[in-house]
């Protein structure tokens, strides 16, 4: 995978204000993209001459072995995180320690950063943090895009979305992106030789089926809220992956 800035571009800069990771300088009247970058497409959308192109290896099982870690995606509202961030995360921290694996949250909005000590008392291990003006309120593509880039750099194991309304609508955006399996509304998820037992509802919920993704990574799951229990609060520390660096972050 891989991103470059062609002679189209101009300089004009667009490509700055869109990135959300702080990756982009312009050197001698091109942009210029840094080790920041995620690929997540927002300078390229921004791009009004179409000077920067993406070329993204999509996930495929052909060495499983690489991908490391259960993510979920910590659904804000109103500057708050929603309760299933927190229910996600508990049966992301039991996951994770069956296969020895660290615990990520994606956090996206605007000024949110801080809410990765509250993520970090619940069991995150890692936050994802992406922040801009333009993140405050839920976009699709905006915030599919990111998502998208993040995976593809930094290739979790598994993703584990909420079953709202914006994790609905989010979780198949990506899971096309990147030629993926989805498994939707699990009532049930647990490890079976390593792979992620994904256990939901079928034929109008008179059985309940078992759901194996055995070529494709991430393994993804959408969760309705209250499917989960709400882990206890304690001490944690997570380190907090955001625009330039990777820094640590205590709580």
């Amino acid at each position: 995978m891989s991103i470059r800035v062609t002679e189209k571009c101009v300089g004009c800069a667009l490509c700055i204000k869109a990135c959300p990771f702080g990756a982009i300088t312009i050197v001698e009247k091109k942009a210029v993209i840094g080790d920041a970058c995620t690929l997540c497409g927002a300078c390229a959308q921004a791009c009004k001459f179409g000077a920067i192109e993406i070329e993204r290896k999509k996930a495929t099982g052909a060495d499983l072995s690489q991908y490391k870690g259960i993510w979920i995606f910590a659904e804000t509202e109103e500057g708050k995180l929603k309760n299933v961030a927190f229910e996600l995360l508990g049966k992301a921290r039991e996951l994770a320690k069956e296969l020895g694996q660290e615990v990520g949250a994606l956090l996206l909005g605007n000024g949110v950063k801080p809410l990765a000590a509250e993520l970090a008392k619940y069991g995150a291990d890692k936050v994802y943090v992406a922040e801009h003006p333009l993140l405050e309120e839920y976009s699709t593509d905006a915030y599919s895009n990111i998502i998208v880039g993040l995976i593809s750099k930094h290739m979790p194991n598994i993703v584990l979305y909420p079953a709202t309304k914006v994790g609905r609508d989010i979780a198949p955006r990506i899971a096309a992106a990147l030629d993926l399996g989805l498994t939707a509304d699990c009532s049930g998820l647990s490890i079976k030789d390593g792979l992620l037992l994904q256990t939901r509802p079928a034929f109008g919920g008179n059985v309940m089926a078992d759901i194996l993704c055995l070529i494709t990574r991430p393994q993804m799951a959408t969760v309705r809220p209250n499917v989960f229990k709400k882990p206890e609060m304690a001490s944690g520390e997570c380190s907090v992956v955001s625009g330039q660096n990777v820094s640590g972050h205590s709580s």
